[in-house]
């Protein structure tokens, strides 16, 4: 909520490895779009798949009403129960993410 999306990133793609200079510059890419603090946020659509399959479309909005979404496919698998993020994407163009399902 806080637009610290290299943070989020680094935390759900952990084999990315991205460095502190990475998060920081994505935190800041991503705060110079919005103003503020997102305010709310929800789940626009989730749809669960065959074997343990699953993709979500999260989108978070300002009070003026600015829109920035993120998708997620992921997958947990039968031994162990780990979820594993397989795609995550993320912009402000709900149709170019929603088109994903």
């Amino acid at each position: 909520m806080g637009g610290k999306l290299g943070t989020a990133l680094s935390h759900v793609r952990s084999e990315l490895e991205l460095d502190e200079e990475e998060i920081a510059a994505l935190n800041e890419n991503l705060q110079n779009l919005y103003e503020g603090d997102f305010v709310g946020h929800a789940t626009v659509r989730s749809e669960t798949l065959k074997g343990g399959f699953r993709q979500e479309m999260i989108g978070y909005w300002t009070e003026k009403g600015e829109y920035f979404y993120v998708y997620f496919l992921l997958h947990t698998r039968e031994t162990g129960g780990n979820r594993d993020v397989l795609e995550f994407r993320y912009g402000t163009d709900f149709n170019e993410l929603y088109a994903l399902f």
